[in-house]
């Protein structure tokens, strides 16, 4: 038979020792609510015209932003790159209609300008 000294506790703030919680210890509820979320789609602030056909390196491809060349697989330097045109001609442009980067192509730049 239980000693006369315990009763357990229906109080959910109490803990299994008998002990009350500290008050920040306890749970509160909160309401979950689902938003949707504006459209993640940014278009691009420059669009390509193609003008340099596809880029399609097996081993390597460089650019030089700072004049507008890029060099693939160890070739010579193709002059093709146009300065962006925001105030600043941040950006050397190439205008490839697709980039298709096989495992293990190295691909680097360097220049002046971003790459874009």
């Amino acid at each position: 038979m239980f000693e006369s000294w315990y009763r357990p506790s229906t109080d959910p703030a109490q803990t299994f020792s008998g002990h009350r919680r500290s008050p920040s210890l306890r749970r509160k509820s909160i309401r979950l609510a689902v938003e949707r979320l504006e459209d993640r789609t940014q278009p691009a602030p420059f669009a390509s015209t193609g003008a340099l056909g596809s880029l399609a390196p097996v081993m390597q491809v460089a650019s030089n932003t700072s004049n507008g060349t890029y060099e693939v697989d160890h070739g010579p330097w193709i002059f093709g790159g146009v300065l962006s045109a925001d105030p600043y001609h941040s950006a050397m442009l190439y205008e490839f209609t697709t980039i298709n980067l096989g495992t293990g192509v190295q691909v680097s730049a360097s220049g002046t300008h971003a790459l874009g």
